[in-house]
């Protein structure tokens, strides 16, 4: 199970602050404004980085890739978006996430938000091992907390392949922590083989998945977004479904197209 404990700075301000604002047509998921959570921190650099940090002694240094986007000031919360990068074979497992946080870099200057890709650890297919992921995470999430001020009521999440497969029972599982995530070529089939779900979620977080409409996934897709809507969720408000030709792949364009439809969602409970 792929459940986060991660350090919460307690620090409040009011809702109209632009951490909570800054996107068109904001929807508050359940009908009413409550407080922005800013991490408060500072001292991080405004730069396109790589940060090394200690994990545990199992796991020891790991290394991630991140973007502050240069109109940032520590004054000011920012959103924050986790990348996680597909099966990047032996030895790719980097490049893939900081490909990622490269494709990522536009659209994070042109909306503010910050992005940091976690690299994966498994060591000959350059894929996600779950015991890993989550204590690399929460690591990874504090790190960014203390340096930078988040907005820790907009932390939103995306994954592709296998890195979407297990986003996927992340997110379920941790619905109060991430204010909503995205999906691309990848389906519930993880999540499902641990009981984890659309219904066993704590909120219905928004959620985008994304497909080709010649990916193999494509069919289990479309019954993960049947199976959403069955659970309560509702197409254009907190799920949306984007379908492209093309197969296993992703395109330049997606980070806008996701964003788009994640900005506009906020963890308000």
């Amino acid at each position: 199970m792929l459940c986060l404990l991660l350090m919460v700075m307690p620090v409040f301000g009011v809702a109209t602050v632009p951490s909570l604002m800054a996107c068109d047509d904001m929807i508050f998921v359940d009908g009413f404004v409550s407080e922005s959570l800013p991490s408060a921190g500072s001292g991080g650099a405004v730069n396109t980085g790589t940060r090394t940090i200690y994990v545990n002694s199992q796991l020891g240094n790991q290394t991630y890739y991140y973007h502050i986007p240069s109109t940032y000031q520590a004054t000011t919360a920012m959103p924050l978006m986790m990348l996680f990068h597909g099966q990047a074979g032996q030895g790719g497992a980097p490049g893939a996430a900081q490909y990622l946080r490269n494709l990522w870099k536009s659209e994070a200057e042109s909306n503010n938000f910050i992005i940091v890709a976690q690299v994966a650890t498994g060591p000959q297919s350059g894929s996600w091992v779950p015991s890993n992921m989550v204590p690399i995470l929460i690591k990874i999430i504090d790190d960014m907390s203390l340096r930078y001020n988040i907005e820790q009521r907009r932390i939103y999440a995306w994954g592709f392949s296998a890195g979407g497969h297990i986003l996927h029972e992340l997110a379920l599982l941790n619905a109060d922590f991430f204010a909503a995530y995205a999906i691309s070529g990848a389906s519930l089939s993880f999540a499902n083989s641990g009981n984890v779900g659309p219904q066993t979620a704590s909120r219905k977080l928004p959620v985008v998945l994304s497909v080709g409409l010649s990916d193999p996934y494509y069919p289990t897709v479309l019954a993960d977004f049947n199976s959403f809507q069955l659970h309560g969720w509702q197409t254009g408000y907190n799920l949306w479904m984007d379908t492209y030709i093309g197969g296993h792949q992703y395109f330049v364009n997606e980070p806008s197209n996701v964003w788009d439809k994640l900005c506009i969602s906020t963890n308000i409970n």
